[in-house]
This record gives C-alpha cells, sequence and structure tokens, in this order.
C-alpha cells in the first residue's frame, strides 16, 4: 500500500511516472517470477478433483455442492504454497525503484535494503537477488509471510463459490427440465 498520498493521483498518472521515470519494462517487472502462479493453477485443480473423490468415495458425502466446498477448501492452502512466496517477491520487485513510498515492515525495507546494496546487480537478475535477499533478512519464513491470511480468505470464498456453483447448476437444471416438459 502506499503510505503517502501523493505518489500518484491515479492510474493515468501512475502509468505516465511509471513510463517516464522508469520505462516500459517496469510495467512488467515481476512478470517473470509469477508465471510459477501458473503451476499452483495446475495444483489446485490436481488437489479439488482428487478430495472431491476420496470424500465422495470413502468418506461417502453424496451432495455435490458439500462436496466440492470441502474439496476445494482442502486445494486452496495447497495453491497458496505456491501463490504467496511469488507474490512476495513480485511484490518486492515492482517497489524496487521506491521503497520508501510504499508502507511495510521493518523487515519489507530490510529486503530493499540488502537488495539496493548487494553488489549483484550486474551479475543476477533482479528477481534472484530479491529471493536472495528476502531469504537473508528472514529465512524460508520470509517467502511465507502472509500465508496464513491468504489461507483465511480463500479457504471461505472458495467453499462459498464452489457451494454456490453447484446450487446455481442445479437450479439451472430444474429450469431446463420444466422448459423442455413444456414443449
Amino acid at each position: 500500500l502506499q503510505r503517502k498520498n501523493n505518489v500518484y493521483k491515479g492510474m493515468r498518472h501512475a502509468f505516465a511516472e511509471i513510463l517516464k521515470v522508469e520505462g516500459v519494462g517496469a510495467l512488467y517487472r515481476g512478470f517473470w517470477m509469477t508465471l510459477p502462479q501458473l503451476s499452483a493453477s495446475f495444483l489446485y485443480s490436481s488437489t479439488y478433483e482428487r478430495f472431491r473423490d476420496l470424500l465422495q468415495v470413502h468418506v461417502g458425502i453424496t451432495n455435490p455442492s458439500l462436496l466440492s466446498a470441502l474439496a476445494g477448501g482442502i486445494a486452496s492452502p495447497c495453491a497458496q504454497l505456491v501463490f504467496v512466496p511469488t507474490d512476495i517477491v513480485a511484490q518486492h520487485m515492482m517497489v524496487h525503484n521506491n521503497p520508501e513510498a510504499f508502507g511495510g515492515s521493518r523487515k519489507a525495507a530490510a529486503v530493499a535494503v540488502a537488495v539496493r546494496n548487494d553488489g549483484l546487480d550486474k551479475r543476477l537478475t533482479l528477481g534472484l537477488r530479491v529471493v536472495r535477499a528476502v531469504y537473508k533478512v528472514d529465512g524460508l519464513a520470509g517467502f511465507y509471510r502472509g500465508f496464513l491470511s491468504a489461507v483465511m480468505l480463500y479457504i471461505p470464498s472458495t467453499m462459498v463459490f464452489w457451494s454456490t456453483y453447484y446450487h446455481a447448476l442445479g437450479g439451472f437444471r430444474q429450469i431446463r427440465t420444466k422448459v423442455s416438459s413444456l414443449q
């Protein structure tokens, strides 16, 4: 989040300033670090389908809304294992040139200082430098700051999504059946 209200006046101003000061590449800073998030989608889908099957076969849950809500709730933390660390690195990369203007903890500031003073700007990409700095400042735990918050957000939301989806699907099936019986 922005610490100061005067960093950017709006979205148009932000784009213009970023382009003027840092160039087009700055708009995509952190992009390559978020590519592993594609695997999180695969992990989520695989876990969701596997647990949906296990809950149905071994636990005997037959209600599709409940079955999918529980499977989605189990799959969410698995996806967050990939999303959270890549997002942390990408966020550090995005604010790299102006970290003082953005809020954060002392450890986030320490990561920015570690990247700025590492002397590796000619030898390593910014992404690898941020990974090194996060690990140096906070160890492996640094990559999972916010994991609990993400899980607390996404477990309920995915459970609501899947149960709503299957309730709506059932409603649409009833409507289709009634419409076809009228014809």
